[in-house]
């Protein structure tokens, strides 16, 4: 066995030797700002009511396809929703400036759309955020969009600098009219039509007004139609969503953090811009690095049999296993004695949106208190959400807020003091699993 895994590690090492010449040209490309307008889309969305048929547009972003060639894109949920909030009939992605004709009357209502067919991609709403808040959803396109472009996305928003330079992309509406021609016009949705404003990061805070949403405030102007638009930094990686406009030039993007679980508990890859940024695991060369290793490595495990592949099944079955069988188990205060399964996002306050919903006058719980998030490989986080009292792990300090704490089967949390606090086990109350 020695004698195999000395083979193993003296393959792997001679070809760790010969790569970084070969691959030095790798490393270092980015993509312009201008470039980034290639990855926005606009969308289109139909209601039909009584009296005739609504139309709603917005923008959207690729984040996902294959070989670079987007069909998953993000927005914001009230893109997909009618001034209502009522859900839409129909979304589409119109491909160019020629796709949707409008026709109005002398009182400037609308009365027709023309709608090229060939020239739009239908979506199909594969996430959308239930309650109100945060206003995320993900949108898939029955077939790619090859002329357009994936941003990589990073994983935590507030990592960005205030006063950093920011980038908003997307189609506002406002400059609709200006292609205006007697009663009728065409939708601008070409590459070209996608406006960049630049601007700074003013501050990033709590929005208790926005359903305690993580929000960036900037100076990048959008409009509506900008909304479900990217916010990206200096390297083309996105930060925020564009989502609202307010009073004095104070702009508001929603984190692209609410976005990160999603992709990750439907099996979407993303491109992640943090791991590009350190060298990581998706940046050029360390992906052609990885793919030469793990042909060598393949290589040695034909000749030297070490992998037995039923074992690694049962394996991959109970890690599986393992964690569905996750749950929270309140140890003390209003929840105590009672035990519940972990969503994606899980958030825990006196406010009406929260998961986890506390009685209007507990003691030492916020609003919006905190949050537990599942994560990659099923890894579960807690996060403060700025509350009043704080949140602590195991009886220690609070911990920072908006930082993403990793907690294990065994661990405890509280919320304001040890009054009110929760247990991480397995289902029956476990700190294992048979």
């Amino acid at each position: 066995m020695k004698k195999r895994i000395a083979t193993l590690l003296a393959l792997t090492l001679i070809i760790a030797l010969l790569l970084p010449g070969t691959l030095a040209w790798a490393d270092g490309k980015t993509m312009d700002i201008a470039d980034a307008k290639n990855a926005v889309v606009r969308v289109y969305a139909e209601k039909d009511y009584p009296d005739g048929m609504g139309v709603y547009t917005g923008s959207a972003f690729g984040i996902a396809g294959e070989d670079g060639v987007p069909q998953y894109f993000v927005t914001n949920a009230h893109v997909c929703h009618d001034s209502n909030g009522e859900p839409v009939d129909r979304i589409c992605i119109l491909l160019d400036s020629k796709a949707a004709y409008m026709e109005y009357d002398g009182s400037g209502h609308l009365i027709n759309v023309d709608l090229n067919n060939a020239r739009t991609v239908s979506c199909e709403v594969v996430y959308i955020e239930e309650s109100e808040y945060p206003d995320i959803a993900v949108l898939k396109t029955v077939t790619p969009i090859p002329d357009r472009t994936i941003l990589p996305l990073h994983r935590t928003s507030a990592e960005i600098k205030d006063g950093a330079t920011i980038y908003a992309l997307g189609y506002p509406g406002n400059v609709d009219s200006l292609n205006l021609r007697g009663h009728g016009m065409y939708l601008p949705a070409d590459i070209a039509e996608v406006m960049l404003t630049s601007g700074i990061v003013s501050k990033k805070t709590n929005s208790e007004l926005l359903g305690g949403t993580d929000v960036i405030m900037h100076t990048a102007t959008i409009n509506h139609g900008n909304s479900g638009g990217p916010l990206v930094d200096e390297n083309c990686a996105v930060v925020g969503i564009n989502t609202y406009s307010g009073e004095g030039n104070q702009n508001i993007s929603i984190y692209i953090d609410y976005v990160i679980p999603v992709l990750e508990s439907k099996g979407i890859a993303f491109e992640d811009a943090d791991a590009q940024a350190k060298g990581g695991f998706l940046s050029t060369r360390n992906i052609i690095l990885i793919a030469v290793m793990a042909a060598v490595v393949l290589l040695a495990v034909a000749l030297i049999g070490i992998f037995n592949k039923k074992s690694n099944d049962f394996v991959e079955g109970q890690k599986k296993e393992e964690a569905s069988q996750l749950r929270i188990q309140g140890v003390a205060g209003y929840f105590n004695g009672r035990r519940f399964e972990i969503p994606t996002r899980m958030s825990f306050g006196r406010a009406p949106d929260n998961s986890m919903r506390y009685p209007d006058k507990t003691p030492g719980v916020s609003g919006h208190h905190c949050e537990l998030i599942r994560g990659e490989n099923n890894r579960i986080f807690i996060k403060d959400l700025s509350s009043s009292n704080g949140t602590s792990v195991n009886g220690g300090m609070p911990i920072q807020p908006n930082q993403m704490v990793e907690i294990r089967p065994g661990d405890r949390f509280y919320l304001g003091s040890e009054n009110e606090g929760f247990l991480l086990c397995y289902k029956g109350g476990k700190l294992t699993v048979e």
